[in-house]
C-alpha cells in the first residue's frame, strides 16, 4: 500500500505535506477554539489524548503545543504513523491500538482530550457511552475535552446507503453508523 494512499484514507490531500498542513489547520481551527484556551494554562506541561488518531495529522500538531500526547485508534498501523510523525521531528507521543471502546491509560492521567469527526463512526449508542465512560475515567477532574461530532446535512448521505451500512456485519469504518441529533450529542 502506498504511503500517501494510507494517509488519504483520513484526508484527501494531494501530498504528505498537505496532510500535515491540513492537520495543523484542523487542530488550530476546530480543537484549540478561543473558548478552550483559557483552560489550558501551560499546555507544554500537560498530556493530551486523541481518540481516533487516524494518520496522526492532528496528533502531530497537538504534540507541538502539549508536553506529551497519546493516540488511540482501532487500526493496526501505529508503526507507520509513528514513523511519519517522527519524521516531522515530533517524538513526545505514544500510539495504541484498541478495541475502540477502551483506553490503556491510568485513571486521571490526561489533561486534555479531543476527538475530531470520529465518534459518529461508532456502531451503537452503547459503544458511545463506553467511550465516554472511559474518557471520564482517564481525564483528570479539572481536565477538558473537545468531542467534535460530524453531522450529515440533508442530501449528503442517502438513507439507503445508511441502512446498508448498519445492516452490514463489517461496515467500512468510515461509514457514519451512529446518527445523533446535535442536542442529544451536546447532552
Amino acid at each position: 500500500e502506498d504511503l500517501l494512499d494510507f494517509f488519504r484514507y483520513f484526508d484527501d490531500a494531494e501530498s504528505l505535506s498537505e496532510v500535515w498542513m491540513r492537520g495543523n489547520w484542523d487542530f488550530a481551527h476546530y480543537i484549540l477554539k478561543p473558548s478552550v484556551l483559557p483552560y489550558l494554562n501551560n499546555p507544554y506541561e500537560k498530556r493530551v489524548l486523541e481518540i481516533g488518531y487516524g494518520g496522526g495529522r492532528l496528533l502531530q500538531a497537538a504534540c507541538r503545543y502539549f508536553g506529551s500526547g497519546v493516540g488511540v485508534d482501532v487500526h493496526g498501523n501505529a508503526s507507520l504513523v509513528r514513523e511519519a510523525i517522527e519524521y516531522l521531528d515530533v517524538s513526545n507521543f505514544e500510539l495504541f491500538q484498541t478495541d475502540g471502546l477502551s483506553m490503556p491509560m491510568d485513571d486521571s492521567s490526561i489533561d486534555f482530550a479531543y476527538s475530531f469527526i470520529v465518534l459518529q463512526h461508532l456502531p451503537t449508542l452503547q459503544s458511545l457511552r463506553a467511550v465516554l465512560q472511559e474518557l471520564r475515567r482517564v481525564i483528570r477532574p479539572d481536565g477538558i475535552g473537545i468531542l467534535y461530532f460530524g453531522y450529515l446535512r440533508s442530501g449528503l448521505f442517502k438513507r439507503t446507503r445508511f441502512e446498508e451500512a448498519i445492516r452490514s456485519k463489517t461496515p467500512d469504518i468510515r461509514d457514519v453508523t451512529l446518527r445523533l441529533t446535535m442536542p442529544f450529542a451536546r447532552k
